[in-house]
Parts: C-alpha cells; sequence; structure tokens
C-alpha cells in the first residue's frame, strides 16, 4: 500500500513567490531581495525531510531579517510554519488558522493525518474567496502568486506504515526457540553498564533546557534560542528523545537502548564507554538481542543485532521502507516507526513522555 499523497495547488493572481517541490512548498507574498536566504535555502536542500531545519538555519544567519513566509511539508505528517504577517486557514481540525503576526520568530504546528485544506494569504488582505484562485496545479517550480490554496488527500499514515513494514520483515516471521529464566530474573530493563553519559555542545534557553546547537526554539519549552554562540557550552549529554512503543509505554532516551526476549552485551559493549539498558521483551518473534537504538551527539542511530527476523526502519519523511543491514546502523528522525518481530516504537521529540516505568510486554 502506498503512502503517497494525493495534493492539488490551486494560486491566486499576485505579485508573490509560491515554489513547489514534490512534498513541499514555500509562499513569500511580498517577495524581495530579503527573500533570497528563504528561496535559496528551500531550493537548495538534498532532503525534502529537513526542509524546516534547513530554511530556519537561513533565516538564524540572516538574524531574522526576511520577508514573510509560510512553508508547508505533507509528506506524512503535515508541517506548517509561518513567518511575519501571514495568515494560514486550515479545515485540519487541530489547527484552523495559524499566524506569524507579532511573533519576533517563526510560530508553528504539525497535523498528522489524512489531509485536508490549506489557505495562505496576508494577514492585513480581504480574504480570498474560492472564485479568487485559479484553477491550476503547479507540480514544481515557481510562480507568481497572491495566495494559494493546498488540498492534500491521502491514507491514513499509521495503517501504511504498518502494512509496508510487515510486507518488508516478509511474510513468514521465524518463532525464536524459548528463552529459559532463572527465578530471580523479571522483564524489567537494567543499566548494565555504569558509566556516566558522555559530553555534547548544546544550546542553553533562558530556562536552562539544553538543545542541539542548531535548534532555534527550545525542545522542552519552545523559547527562542538566540542565534550566535552565546549559550553554546559543553554539558553531561541529556535525553535526546522519546521513544513511544506501540502499547503507549515511553522511555526517555538518554542511553543506548539494547532490546531483546533476553539481551545481553559483550566487550565491545563494556568498551564503549557508555551506560547501556537492557529491556527484555516477551515474543517469541523477537530474538534474544535483536536491535539497539544507540545515539551519536544528538542524532539517533538504530542497528539490528543480527535478529533472525530483522528489523524496518518506516522514515518520518514518507519514504520507502528500509530493511537494516545488520552491518550498517540507520539514523532515524522523529516520527520515524521502527518495527522488529512483532512490536514497533515511534521516535519522538525529547520530554515527549515520562521515562519508562514499566517492562514492553
Amino acid at each position: 500500500m502506498s503512502t503517497e499523497r494525493t495534493t492539488r495547488l490551486a494560486m491566486a493572481p499576485g505579485h508573490g513567490v509560491l515554489i513547489r517541490r514534490e512534498h513541499s512548498l514555500v509562499f513569500i507574498p511580498n517577495p524581495s531581495e530579503r527573500s533570497s536566504a528563504v528561496i535559496t535555502a528551500f531550493g537548495e536542500v538534498a532532503h525534502e525531510a529537513s526542509i524546516f531545519e534547513v530554511v530556519g538555519d537561513a533565516v538564524v544567519e540572516a538574524s531574522f531579517d526576511v520577508d514573510p513566509f509560510v512553508c508547508v511539508s505533507f509528506a506524512s505528517v503535515i508541517q506548517i510554519r509561518v513567518f511575519g504577517d501571514v495568515d494560514i486557514r486550515t479545515d485540519l481540525p487541530s489547527v484552523p488558522m495559524l499566524s506569524g503576526a507579532g511573533s519576533g520568530t517563526w510560530v508553528e504546528h504539525s497535523a498528522p493525518g489524512s489531509g485536508g485544506a490549506i489557505t495562505a494569504q496576508l494577514s492585513s488582505g480581504e480574504p480570498l474567496g474560492e472564485s479568487t484562485f485559479e484553477a491550476t496545479d503547479l507540480q514544481a517550480g515557481t510562480a507568481l502568486a497572491g495566495g494559494f490554496v493546498l488540498h492534500i488527500a491521502g491514507p491514513a499514515v499509521a495503517s501504511d506504515r504498518v502494512t509496508m513494514a510487515l510486507d518488508a520483515l516478509g511474510p513468514s516471521p521465524v518463532v525464536e526457540p524459548a528463552v529459559e529464566l532463572d527465578e530471580e530474573q523479571t522483564l524489567v530493563p537494567a543499566a548494565v553498564v555504569e558509566a556516566a553519559g558522555p559530553s555534547v555542545m548544546a544550546r542553553a534557553c533562558p530556562s536552562g533546557h539544553p538543545n542541539r546547537p542548531s535548534r532555534v526554539t527550545c525542545s522542552v519549552c519552545d523559547s527562542f534560542l538566540p542565534p550566535g554562540d552565546d549559550g553554546v557550552t559543553l554539558v553531561q549529554r541529556p535525553a535526546v528523545a522519546t521513544l513511544v512503543f506501540d502499547d503507549g509505554v515511553k522511555h526517555e532516551l538518554a542511553n543506548p537502548l539494547v532490546i531483546g526476549r533476553a539481551p545481553s552485551v559483550d566487550a565491545s559493549d563494556q568498551a564503549d564507554g557508555q551506560g547501556k539498558t537492557l529491556l527484555p521483551m516477551d515474543s517469541d518473534r523477537i530474538s534474544r538481542t535483536h536491535l539497539e537504538v544507540s545515539i551519536v551527539e544528538w542524532d539517533v542511530m538504530v542497528s539490528d543485532r543480527g535478529s533472525r527476523n530483522g528489523t524496518v526502519v518506516v522514515p518520518a519523511d514518507g519514504a520507502p521502507p528500509v530493511k537494516i543491514d545488520p552491518s550498517t546502523p540507520q539514523l532515524i528522525e522523529p516520527g520515524a516507526v521502527v518495527y522488529f518481530g512483532t512490536r514497533s516504537f515511534t521516535l519522538r521529540p525529547p520530554g515527549h513522555g515520562a521515562a519508562l516505568e514499566e517492562a514492553v510486554r
């Protein structure tokens, strides 16, 4: 089953600039030389999944001296970012209206779901009627426009991801032999290497929350992070993500996590200097030591530990599922879903949930 969305873009006449890529667009109602940073960043970014980060970096480097704009990404989760005096109106239940007017930085919203209609125009303008928009569809490229309506339709993301991941795992998972546990063993997570987490460079918000240095808003409290070197310091690495398992259990990822029916570590695990957590899961289609979720600086990586049934990642940007080669760790971004055996977890930003409080069944 495909995760491709169906989109239709109608534009109102005007002197603004609208640039469309396969799964994203940017609209600048009143472009000038101050728009060049946003236009260049949007057009040259290699992977659309990082559109927001790259455009955000360009705005910060320009000291926020850019024209008002709207950026929309719609590969899977619909993401909207608005900067300056622009209004977004939608029929998405979670965000009927979004405006950047009066904000010192941008405002943004994510709307998981199958789709809806998104309309953009200047905040100070009269509401655009349906007849204002020309019956056209810019598939890719640049056009003049005074506003736009983007109609998005497509299958529910969750059901598609399950289908595609199961297809990638194969139709007949191997049932692993039973694992005999000692009477004192219980299926609860346990730290197996007592070691302080490594140090990383972090940008602190006014409340002291550490963040990836490239962020412009705090991942915990959403406060603005000033550009430049101010607030960047070396800290002990905090939790970099939240794992939300398919049964609702959440785990703040501050140290590498080894998952399996009876997971263990070897000499190389002990030698890498990072604290690790063993997370047993009672499922006959999960190998004894099935996979590892590791951390490199601020990035999250998933490695298959030679499991019999494999590990599959469904990327957050709607790209096809990737079955992990045991010799090659896979970088995963927030929104990605990792399937292993009959279980799965979704990667979320840090602070999404409390620390793991009970074993995953």
